[in-house]
């Protein structure tokens, strides 16, 4: 299934499984090569709204997209591939290694309520591999309060280098959640007139860059390596730890 083409759909209604008892590992888009969607809707009753394999891409605009977010890999009996958005590098030659690119424009993405992991699963979940992910005036719903979970699974890639790169740039958004990056993975995240309720949980590289107009409203101790503030940031209680240094304002 080594892709490289590019499909475009628009004004559609796209479903995958036609039941809650059926389409584990059909998400409603699996990227490699370059998919557009436009002006449209659907659900995935069992996985993932979105998935991309390597150097590779999707983008949406003015859509409403409903997953279940449930895996289709396996570590032990726990699937590692929960998300709303799963971005990944398999290693089994079906997509070239490179940046994955993700863009999500004036839509809405959920994952449905009734899911199993509805707890459970981030909404965007980057592993082995470097994705851009450009947020835009969009809504993401999602239970498990982890907003982004950019870290290794021991499923794909080499022990060690098998974490994810992720630069991150929000427009007009209004965002809530925890950000996971773990010790192998790293985050560059460029927030414009965006507003954003949540802890950043970083062992990794993580830069946060804040632009006039942007808001960091923090619900939990954080921690980054680098911050540019030209907005706000509340700590309402919380500690802020950049470089090992207590942020004070």
């Amino acid at each position: 299934d080594r892709g490289e083409g590019n499909v475009t759909v628009k004004d559609s209604t796209i479903n995958t499984g036609v039941s809650k008892e059926s389409g584990r590992g059909s998400p409603l888009m699996y990227s490699t090569g370059n998919i557009t969607l436009q002006n449209s809707k659907g659900t995935s009753y069992v996985s993932q709204i979105a998935c991309i394999e390597g150097k590779n891409s999707i983008s949406i605009d003015n859509s409403q997209l409903v997953g279940f977010g449930e895996g289709n890999r396996k570590d032990g009996n726990k699937y590692v591939d929960l998300a709303g958005i799963f971005i990944y590098q398999s290693m089994s030659g079906d997509a070239d290694v490179g940046t994955s690119t993700f863009d999500c424009k004036n839509s809405e993405l959920t994952i449905d309520s009734s899911s199993s992991v509805y707890k459970e699963a981030p909404m965007f979940h980057v592993t082995n591999t470097k994705a851009n992910i450009n947020l835009d005036s969009s809504k993401f719903n999602f239970g498990s309060g982890i907003l982004f979970d950019i870290s290794s699974q021991n499923q794909w890639g080499s022990t060690g280098s098998n974490g994810g790169d992720v630069n991150l740039t929000t427009s007009s958004e209004e965002l809530s959640g925890d950000v996971i990056v773990d010790s192998i993975s790293a985050l560059t995240w460029n927030m414009k007139s965006t507003t954003f309720n949540g802890a950043i949980n970083s062992t990794g590289n993580t830069t946060v860059n804040i632009e006039s107009g942007s808001t960091w409203s923090l619900t939990g101790d954080s921690n980054v390596t680098s911050l540019n503030n030209q907005g706000k940031i509340e700590l309402n209680g919380h500690k802020l730890l950049v470089n090992g240094e207590e942020y004070k304002g």
